[in-house]
């Protein structure tokens, strides 16, 4: 999600600004000085627009999900002075994942942060394997990430709408 935005970011400045090279260092605050310099009225709408996604993105529970983990997995911010401590507490995706067996009668059974066993999946015949976000079982995550996908795709399609394809 945030690769797509960050291209996107790239796309409408190379549009704006033949002359930007996609090499070239970009975030949305160098956009904007970048719009208001050259007196770009259409890069400075885009910007304004662009700037309350985030905005956008937390309000969706879903895509809040996978928001707040890429977050935690690539800002992990300067290290305190116990670092140490933090570097041993896991910080993978996968300790965010809490697996279980759903049974035929619809009751989750949680096996923690690893996949149910072959024993365990024999043993509850009917029964699925059912992956949800740790303390998020608002949805599976598969229906998180089509969820938080969908989002996506209409915040492509909107900036398609409203300043033209890149």
């Amino acid at each position: 999600m945030y690769s797509c935005l960050e291209h996107l970011l790239y796309d409408y400045a190379k549009k704006y600004w033949r002359s930007f090279d996609t090499r070239d260092y970009l975030d949305a605050r160098y956009f904007l000085l970048l719009a208001k310099a050259t007196h770009n009225e259409d890069a400075l709408q885009f910007i304004q627009w662009y700037n309350g996604l985030d905005a956008r993105i937390e309000s969706d529970k879903d895509a809040a999900q996978i928001w707040k983990i890429r977050r935690v997995e690539t800002h992990r911010g300067t290290p305190p002075l116990d670092f140490v401590i933090e570097i041993l507490e896991p910080f993978d995706i996968a300790d965010r994942l809490e697996y279980g067996l759903t049974l035929p009668s619809g009751e989750f059974q949680s096996t923690g942060s690893i996949p149910p066993s072959q024993q365990q999946l024999r043993g509850a015949p009917g029964s699925r394997v059912t992956v949800y976000f740790t303390e998020y079982r608002r949805k599976e995550t598969p229906d998180v990430f089509e969820s938080a996908l969908l989002l996506l795709e209409s915040i492509l399609g909107e900036a398609d709408k409203k300043f033209g394809f890149p």
